[in-house]
This record gives C-alpha cells, structure tokens and sequence, in this order.
C-alpha cells in the first residue's frame, strides 16, 4: 500500500469516527424531554422516530403521560391531535428544584376508536417544542364474554334450583328478571 493510500484510507477513517460523535451527540440533544405513556402495570416511551402502538391507560378511556421537567420554572402546554380531534390541556407552570428531578402527569380523555388511529402529542416547555408521534386503538369489548356470563348463570341458575326445575326453569328466571328491570 502506498503512503498516500495509506494517508488517505487513515483520514477517511477519522473522518468516519468523527461523523460517528457527531451524530450521536445530535440524537442525544435531540430529545428536549423524556415523555412516558401509562400502559397497563408499566410506561410505553415516545420519541422521536419512535411509533408505539398504545391503548387508553385506565380504561375505557383515559390516555395519561408523564414529561420530565428540567430544573428551574417550567411553563408547560400539552396537547394531543388524533382521529380529527384537537385535544388540549391548559397552560400550567411549575418550580422544579435542584435537589430532586420532576416530571409532569397529565392526561386526556380518549374518543372510542376501534380501529388503529395515528396520533401526535405536541409537547411546549419552556418554550420547546417536541412532538411524539404515537398509534392509539381502544379494545373492543368481547361480546364472548357476555354470552359466557349468561350460560354460566343460567348454570349456577340451575344447579341452585335443583333437579326438579333444572334448566328450562332457570331459562324463564332470566328472562323473567330482564322484564322487570
């Protein structure tokens, strides 16, 4: 190898490992805030580049968030575009101290969507802005589940009565409660 292949192939080497910082320091700047969707027992992270797909965090139909916050005051705005609907929460401040981190929960209430729906949560603190693209589907109530609620009554309905009655009694008491109610 000569000396200017060599040259060349060390400064295209640095110039890669340079890149290489470089980029990462970016992306490392480029989340202002860490933001959590409340999933379930857990949290589900937004961020750029990321596209979770999230459901309501207390059923059937609450989505909450939590923002960390830096230290200092904060003024913080929050709102959420999805399915057509522009979903805001009022302007808010907030003293962090040094001593320990904060962060904000906030929330929205959902429409029903049973179909997967692209949605964006825009995030202004301090006057930065960040917006978290995110999928949000509500689940859909299984209608097996009512059915099996029936039968198992009727069942219980049936061992309860006995024999002498057996199921075709348990039958006219179910319908019987459902006129009265």
């Amino acid at each position: 190898m000569s000396t200017l292949s060599r040259c060349s192939f060390l400064c295209v080497a640095m110039l890669t490992t340079t890149s290489f910082i470089i980029s990462g320091i970016a992306r490392a700047d480029s989340i202002s805030f860490i933001t959590f969707a409340y999933q379930g027992n857990g949290t589900v992270q937004l961020g750029p580049g990321l596209n979770p797909l999230i459901g309501p965090s207390t059923p059937p139909d609450f989505l909450t968030f939590e923002t960390d916050l830096p230290t200092g005051p904060n003024s913080f705005l929050f709102t959420l575009d999805i399915a057509g609907f522009h979903l805001t929460n009022p302007p808010d401040t907030f003293d962090c101290p040094s001593s320990i981190p904060c962060s904000v929960v906030y929330g929205f209430r959902m429409p029903l969507l049973y179909h997967v729906a692209p949605g964006t949560l825009n995030a202004d603190i301090n006057g930065i802005s960040e917006s978290y693209d995110f999928r949000y589907q509500t689940p859909a109530p299984e209608p097996s589940s009512l059915a099996m609620f029936i039968v198992c009554g009727m069942a219980f309905l049936a061992l309860r009565l006995g024999p002498a009655h057996g199921i075709r009694r348990a039958f006219h008491l179910c319908l019987w409660s459902r006129r009265v109610t």
